[in-house]
């Protein structure tokens, strides 16, 4: 997949404002490995890129994992917990968590093909 699809894909979600099961389908077809399926049952739970937390770190680059999760504020929120932190309460943001990791994985994955 070519760096200028992922961006583009990068672009969407951040204008997403809510689950897309149309742009989660794309980016499941961009980010595939070559060799391997993957089944689409646009009912079904997985591959929910903009709407699952866990849907949308399967995108982040490995390399990158550490810097997502490693800060003690993330975690809490990434947890549920959702108490105010430094004066922000993270619930508010949770809903487009998965969206904002979505996009910041495919820039990365962009990244990663500019410079291969």
């Amino acid at each position: 997949m070519s760096g200028e699809k992922l961006l583009v894909l990068a672009e969407r979600c951040e204008a997403a404002d809510g689950p897309d099961r149309r742009l989660d389908y794309e980016i499941m077809c961009a980010t595939v490995r070559q060799g391997r399926g993957y089944i689409w049952d646009p009912e079904g739970q997985g591959h929910r890129y903009l709407e699952s937390y866990d849907a949308a770190m399967s995108l982040v680059p490995l390399w990158l994992t550490p810097t997502i999760i490693g800060h003690a504020r993330e975690v809490r929120l990434l947890n549920g917990i959702g108490f105010p932190v430094g004066g922000n309460d993270f619930r508010s943001v949770a809903a487009s968590l998965p969206r904002a990791i979505t996009a910041a994985a495919l820039r990365a994955r962009a990244h990663q093909e500019s410079v291969a």
